[in-house]
């Protein structure tokens, strides 16, 4: 009979095989990537408790060392859909413990890559961007080319970060080169997907459609569902931010449809979230509160706090779109808390926003405005220039409202100055008719006239319910020129 180590040993190596199994059909890609997943989900149970087994004696055992950095390797894909980064922490800094134990220098380079992918998805940036430099370091020390391409990858995450998208550029287009010359086209798909991104950041929207089409092509040729999906959310953003929003909307139905398909309960939710964004931005508010209110649900069942503050304050927005102010204050104050809760000071900035124009549509305009100037400050600390934006067009319309037009002016001129400044272009169409509403009352039709048609242009472009209605309204101003 096995003693009870010989008896964990052979667990731990059994269950290990699993999840090499799991792995190489899911990298196989297509049909055979949810075979891949469903073995993983039948044996996950046993995957944790051998993992547990070999991390606690990964120090004194070396055996259980190799099974420790061992199971991080062969969960490197599937970890990501079934734990959150949080708890992918745990089970990364295990496996560079025992790598380090057994002096592996290329697995520790490996786990450096994965646990700084974590820290960086739950927004410790210091963190993440110091591990990747060592993944750097350890894969040029090593001359592994594979290993240098991805930490490269990494570290242009977090130049992005810092708003040094140039330098972000010329180290994914060293990554591009590593991975043509090795023939990973895994790689090559993640890094074109990258530039796409960098590129819409920088509003080069051409560069960045190519990009991501381009990714899209070598990611399909490889069956890299996932992959696909992050590509396909990407160009749904691009395609929202030019004013294309009904193909926006049949992409984020395809990124749902393959986040489902992968019970990828965070993609699936990310997908809905901004499918509801994008029905918001058409003025088909019910449909964006049911996105909203799915995405919320699977947000509580999985315990993701910050998709569920994310998720709840676009639902509070539909709300207020709708003329039901109080579900919308109950779900910002909501926001408020767990934002409060989780030290997210951006949403928390997010949330008085929101609170102050439902209390300006339910009249209470002086409590808006309050509001709105605590706002404003958090923003401004966190630097978060897009609410900063938002807010300013808030003020300038509780002044309008409350019969102050010139003060209204200045806060919508700073207002639209920073949403051209950000690439908001739905925002800057919204704050360019209230602006053009202000200056028609202080007299300045021209000025109006102007700012408004640029309103119902944008309108028209992205097929927008009231685009007709609005364009009548710019007809009769025109007609008080004569």
């Amino acid at each position: 009979m096995p003693s009870l180590y010989e008896a964990q040993f052979r667990h731990a190596a059994h269950y290990l095989t699993m999840a090499h199994t799991a792995k190489e059909r899911y990298k196989q890609g297509n049909e055979a990537t949810q075979e891949g997943l469903a073995l993983f989900d039948l044996e996950w149970g046993s995957i944790q408790v051998a993992q547990a087994w070999a991390a606690a004696k990964a120090e004194t055992d070396a055996v259980a060392a190799q099974f420790c950095s061992a199971y991080a390797d062969e969960t490197i894909h599937l970890l990501d859909l079934r734990l959150h980064p949080r708890e992918q922490i745990q089970w990364r800094e295990a496996a560079l413990g025992a790598a380090r134990c057994l002096n592996d220098c290329a697995a520790e380079g490996r786990h450096l890559g994965s646990l700084g992918n974590a820290y960086f998805l739950i927004g410790e940036i210091h963190r993440a961007s110091e591990l990747y430099e060592q993944e750097l370091m350890t894969a040029r020390d090593l001359g592994n080319r594979a290993g240098e391409g991805a930490a490269l990858c990494n570290v242009s995450n977090i130049l992005i970060t810092q708003d040094n998208p140039q330098r972000a550029i010329k180290l994914y287009e060293q990554a591009l080169v590593i991975f043509r010359e090795i023939g990973d086209q895994r790689g090559e798909g993640l890094v074109l997907s990258n530039l796409g991104l960098i590129y819409a950041e920088l509003n080069m929207i051409s560069q960045s459609i190519a990009s991501y089409k381009q990714s899209l092509v070598i990611l399909c040729g490889i069956g890299d569902q996932r992959g696909q999906g992050n590509v396909l959310a990407n160009l749904a953003i691009v395609f929202k931010n030019i004013g294309e929003i009904r193909r926006a909307i049949e992409l984020y139905d395809q990124v749902i449809s393959i986040a489902h398909k992968l019970s990828d309960r965070r993609g699936e939710s990310s997908g809905l979230g901004n499918l509801g964004s994008a029905y918001l931005s058409l003025g088909e508010v019910n449909r964006a509160i049911d996105s909203y209110k799915h995405a919320v649900m699977i947000d509580r069942e999985i315990g993701d706090r910050r998709s569920e503050v994310r998720d709840l304050s676009n639902l509070g927005n539909a709300y207020t779109a709708l003329g039901k102010l109080q579900l919308a204050i109950e779900c910002h104050e909501q926001v408020r808390t767990i934002a409060d809760q989780i030290g997210d000071h951006r949403m928390v900035g997010i949330a008085l926003c929101s609170l102050g124009l439902a209390y300006k549509n339910s009249g209470e305009v002086q409590r808006a405005i309050e509001l709105y100037e605590q706002a404003f400050a958090i923003s401004r600390a966190v630097d978060d220039k897009r609410n900063q934006g938002t807010i300013l067009g808030n003020l300038g319309l509780a002044h309008y409202v409350s019969g102050d037009i010139r003060r209204a002016i200045e806060y919508y001129e700073q207002a639209l100055h920073l949403a051209r400044e950000n690439g908001d272009h739905n925002g800057a169409a919204l704050i360019s008719w209230n602006l053009g509403q202000a200056y028609e009352q202080e007299g300045n039709l021209l000025r109006a006239i102007e700012l408004m048609q640029a309103c119902v242009d944008f309108e028209r472009k992205i097929g927008h319910p009231d685009s007709e209605t609005d364009a009548a309204e710019v007809e009769a101003l025109r007609s008080r020129l004569t």
